[in-house]
This record gives structure tokens, sequence and C-alpha cells, in this order.
């Protein structure tokens, strides 16, 4: 079932994105259209503040305590985004790509090229292109996390605008997001929230989603950026291969499209910057 079967918004497209409420959807919180997009929305207001605020504490050299904490957040499978690993609907940054992705920032020799780029959450969405194992659902989930506040809030006021508050429930719930100030993961208890099917939900901004995969992804990149690079480089005589079959060798030569975007990176980060400004 639609949510929008429950909270119909008269003559007007839904301003949430339009979750079934029964399973996953395929669509992922992009944190680059959080930031772009959150000045404009009520409620969402302070969201990319807590992504920068993230994202320049991740950067530092952590200690292994500091990683333990920030990969322990706890699930979340209030928005019905990204994919499922059990029979649980929805979840939050999954441990070991998080871990992984911590662990690893401040080693990968591509911190360098990222860290130049504009916008902590431009370079947050980044790391779906070359950080092994970790992908449009882990950004999804981990910026769930971050901006859940706002999520709620965005919830509520949408709730109430749109004349449905008979399904806020009082009940109480633990929101989990990271301050800015502290730097830390912190729970806040709400008294009220809007139940689905008897379960806490949360709306999402349909212009902060992206469908089955983020625009800027792996295979845009190579397609676009690697590609042409190499077709421009191969001798001007004799018969040129097709795209097509470029593209599967240098896939195939790298082990992965995600491989290859790393090690093209390493030699033309300026390429790779480019392509996310």
């Amino acid at each position: 079932m639609k949510i929008s079967e429950l909270l119909a918004a008269p003559n007007q497209d839904p301003v949430y994105y339009d979750i079934d409420v029964d399973t996953d959807s395929k669509a992922f919180l992009n944190p680059l259209l959080v930031s772009q997009r959150s000045k404009d929305i009520a409620g969402m207001e302070k969201a990319t503040q807590r992504i920068d605020s993230f994202f320049n504490y991740i950067i530092q050299s952590l200690t292994s305590q500091q990683i333990q904490n920030i990969a322990l957040v706890s699930e979340e499978n209030a928005t019905h985004l990204g994919y499922s690993r059990n029979k649980s609907v929805g979840h939050g940054p999954k441990k070991d790509p998080l871990l992984n992705m911590l662990t690893n920032l401040n080693h990968n020799a591509q911190y360098k090229a990222i860290i130049r780029m504009n916008g902590n959450a431009r370079k947050l969405s980044s790391l779906t292109m070359f950080v092994p194992d970790f992908s449009f659902d882990s950004i999804s989930d981990l910026t769930t996390r971050i901006i859940e506040k706002e999520l709620y809030s965005f919830t509520i006021s949408t709730v109430n605008k749109l004349g449905y508050d008979r399904y806020l429930n009082q009940q109480k719930f633990s929101l989990v997001y990271w301050d800015s100030k502290t730097s830390r993961w912190v729970k806040d208890q709400v008294k009220e929230g809007l139940y689905i099917n008897g379960k806490f939900t949360l709306l999402v901004p349909k212009h902060m989603v992206e469908e089955n995969r983020f625009t800027h992804n792996p295979d845009d990149y190579i397609r676009n950026i690697i590609a042409p690079r190499i077709i421009n480089n191969l001798p001007q005589t004799g018969k040129k291969p097709r795209k097509k079959d470029i593209i599967k060798k240098a896939i195939n030569d790298a082990g992965s499209a995600k491989a290859l975007v790393t090690k093209d990176l390493e030699t033309y980060p300026d390429d790779f910057i480019n392509y996310f400004d």
C-alpha cells in the first residue's frame, strides 16, 4: 500500500517520497540532494549542518574507540528506503560497511581528491564511487540516521498541513541522530509520531530521494568520463573499437566498475572532482 493512499494531497503531488508501507523501496536518500534542497523545506533547515558536522568529524584521525562508537549506531526502519537484509522492513547503516569505511577513509589514496571537493554532502555522497562495499544503500541509511531529527520534523509538519493529524499517535519514540555541537549520536525521546499499520513512520522529502541508484555512479562515470578519455588516446589510424567494448574490457581488467573508478581517480583526480561539480 502506497502511503499516499492514506495521506492524499488534494489536487497536488505529495511533497514526500511515496513509499510502500508494506515493503522497502528501491530508492535512496542522497546527502547531496539534502544539502541542495534542505533550506527550502520546512523542518529540514538544519539537515545540511548535521551532515557537515558528521563529515568534518570522520575525516579526522579517529581512534579505534571513536570509530566503534560511530559505527555502532542502531538500525532504523521507519523510512522504508533501501534494501532489507532480513525479515524486518527497512534498516539503518550496516555495521561492517560503515566500520570499514570509517577505518579506511583517511588511509585511502582517493581521500586527497575528495577532500578538495565543494561541500561535505558532496564528499559523503562520492564515497559510493570507490569505497568497497559502501553503496547507495549504505549512504542512504547513514544519511537517514544523521538527519533523523529533521525527517521527524518534516513528517509531523507535513501530516499536520495535510490535515491527517489523526494518524499522529501519542506514543513515545526515541530518535537517534547526529548532534552537531557534541559530535556524537544522541537520543531524543518524542511524544508523538506518524504510525502506519502500527509502525512508527518517517516521511522523506521526495526531491531528496533517487530511485535505483544515484545520478553520480560508477557506471555513469565510466561511460562519460573514462571511456571518452580512452577513445581520445587511441591511435588516430585504424578502426577504433566500439565504446561498449572499451568499457567492458576496462572493467574486466580492473575487476569491477568501482575498482576501475578507484584506479582512475588516483591518476585523474581533477576529472573526478569536476564530475561532481
